[in-house]
């Protein structure tokens, strides 16, 4: 999970936390250790959320990194149709559903602080979707949860240099 504003990026990271933090040491990254990660994505969610609430921001995109098609350039165009919108969330749109990554307005923290166990911020963004502005991102689809789906991800993108 990422926070954003124009000068921090703020990282949330559980069991790879040592070497996620290692790797980074050098980026002007915040990273954020969730030692609850056992209990499910909302102790993330809530981890990340209650640090960035430190912070001067009016909102938060929340994303997650098993979805490596997901880029910067999606991301800022997410913020930008936000901005545009003035719409307190903006979530992406894939596969006939909404989800992440989505951008919560900061009056939103406190719903996500409520979020336990599996449940993620969809929940949040189905319930509020007369306040959410969705976002077309196809490639937030591809999700790699698996050995096997990194590797079928991989061979895809060799038979598409072919």
């Amino acid at each position: 999970m990422a926070f954003l504003n124009e000068n921090y990026l703020k990282l949330q990271a559980g069991y790879l936390f040592p070497e996620i933090a290692r790797q980074l040491k050098e980026s002007a990254a915040l990273i954020v250790p969730n030692p609850d990660w056992r209990n499910g994505i909302a102790s993330s969610i809530r981890c990340g959320v209650e640090r960035v609430a430190e912070f001067n921001v009016s909102g938060g995109v929340l994303l997650t990194c098993d979805q490596p098609l997901v880029d910067c350039e999606a991301i800022r165009g997410l913020i930008s149709l936000a901005d545009r919108t003035h719409k307190p969330i903006a979530a992406a749109e894939y596969c006939d559903t909404v989800g992440i990554p989505a951008l919560f307005a900061r009056k939103f923290f406190p719903e996500l602080l409520l979020l336990r166990g599996a449940s993620g911020a969809k929940r949040i963004i189905l319930a509020n979707l007369d306040k959410v502005v969705r976002y077309t991102l196809p490639e937030a689809a591809i999700d790699i949860d698996t050995e096997a789906d990194a590797a079928e991800l991989k061979l895809e993108a060799t038979d598409g240099e072919s």
